[in-house]
């Protein structure tokens, strides 16, 4: 057995950037080396590797503090379980009341799920439950017609759909912030007449479109990641405005890189907008009155995929820190999208297919976040499961629990498969005999 206990000594609450890459440094970096270091030796036999690290998730609600930092490191865990079958991993989300008893009877359990929490002696299971929006609780929403919203990633595909969105429930003040910088007004009729760059030309006309509907819209060039032009960017805004209303963070780095071969500063790349970005966020806006903080992570936290150790672990922090900002009662929802047909990353590398989860159309996921924005929902998987008889078996041996439901649709679809090989099995049973012609022409 391999214990990775190093996040067990950090305190909460993360008050500087320093503090925080410090804590990044002793969990997900520190897993990262050792996943490193147990490739090179070339495991010949099965290794136990236990993650073990406190309150990374909201559980029994009566946790003093989230921690989202360290549900990066249970993220790349993941990853790291599908690189390297070898390594047997099991996540344990621990209280103070976690005692050595709880750690070895956990240590000896095969039960469900990669991910287990212990609140107060007792023992929880992730389940993974579809929702049924007529049942949950409405809440009010609405986008003020002079409110001032950041869309970070704004000049992407899915960034840019979520200004349209927000044009078309209320006329804001829309801040598309993106490290491209976007050409000045003046040049733009040139550009579209002439410019064979179709990108840049699309994105000019979709942010005139936005406008055409009486939104206003403003480009702003700068990494989310760095915390002076983060800040510079808002203090902007807010001199301006006066005020911010809200944040969709969607900005984000795409990977492919097997965790054998990569290094600190491309991990980093992938980590920066995700955490620090969050962080930073949040940070310079802790003043401010927001309608939300809406966050986007991806369908990969829940199935994940080799080559993805660092999208991964960078998003799962965008999952747990919805439960760590909603602690001081400020509206913030984790969208964990699945795959768009038409638009964004999967899009732009020929990603957008069915796989476990449907790719959906830009109106369906507009629709989808509409009503999450409409309803008490914290996080959530945007998409649709895909319950072809030939995908159902990855969503049997996901890493969690699966609910009753949807357990009861897979072993209806079992079954009605099972019936359809019999019929066409017995349609073919018996001697088969060719009948010839004279010629022998069949």
């Amino acid at each position: 057995h391999i214990m990775h206990l190093f996040t067990l000594d950090s305190d909460g609450e993360k008050n500087s950037l320093q503090e925080l890459d410090e804590s990044l440094e002793s969990g997900v970096y520190s897993l990262l080396y050792m996943a490193q270091a147990i490739h090179c030796a070339g495991l010949k036999k099965e290794v136990n590797l236990i993650l073990l690290s406190r309150y990374v998730n909201k559980v029994s609600g009566d946790e003093p503090t989230i921690m989202p930092e360290n549900s990066s490191i249970f993220g790349l865990g993941k990853v790291i379980a599908k690189e390297n079958p070898l390594l047997k991993i099991k996540a344990i989300d621990a209280d103070e009341k976690f005692s050595v008893v709880d750690l070895l009877n956990e240590i000896n359990n095969r039960g469900e799920g990669f991910i287990t929490a212990f609140r107060n002696g007792e023992r929880f299971v992730e389940e993974f439950v579809e929702i049924n929006d007529e049942e949950t609780e409405k809440v009010d929403f609405s986008v003020k017609s002079d409110g001032v919203y950041i869309i970070t990633g704004g000049l992407g595909g899915i960034g840019l759909q979520m200004a349209k969105y927000l044009s078309t429930v209320g006329k804001a003040n829309i801040s598309l912030v993106s490290r491209t910088k976007i050409p000045s007004r003046e040049e733009w009729d040139q550009i579209l007449k002439n410019s064979d760059d179709s990108k840049l030309k699309r994105q000019l006309k979709t942010i005139m479109d936005i406008e055409s509907s009486g939104a206003n819209v403003m480009c702003y060039s700068a990494d989310i990641g760095n915390f002076g032009e983060v800040e510079k960017m808002v203090s902007n805004l807010k001199s301006t405005f006066g005020r911010i209303n809200g944040i969709i963070h969607g900005a984000g780095i795409g990977e492919n890189e097997p965790i054998e071969s990569t290094n600190q500063d491309k991990f980093k790349r992938v980590l920066n907008p995700k955490i620090h970005g969050t962080w930073i966020l949040d940070k310079v806006t802790k003043d401010e009155q927001m309608d939300f903080f809406v966050l986007f992570s991806s369908v990969a936290t829940f199935f994940s995929a080799s080559g993805q150790g660092g999208y991964v672990a960078a998003n799962s922090y965008l999952d747990s820190f919805a439960d760590y900002r909603n602690n001081f009662n400020k509206r913030t929802i984790t969208v964990n999208w699945g795959t768009w047909k038409e638009t964004g990353m999967a899009f732009d590398y020929g990603f957008n297919i069915d796989t476990i989860v449907k790719a959906m159309t830009t109106e369906q996921a507009l629709n989808g976040i509409d009503t999450v924005f409409r309803k008490e929902i914290y996080r959530v998987l945007i998409a649709e499961i895909n319950y072809d008889i030939n995908k159902i078996t990855i969503l049997e041996q996901a890493n969690f629990l699966l609910s009753q439901d949807i357990r009861n649709r897979i072993a209806d679809i079992k079954t009605s498969g099972d019936a359809h090989k019999k019929m066409t099995k017995r349609q073919y049973q018996g001697e088969v005999k060719l009948l010839d012609t004279d010629n022998q022409d069949y």
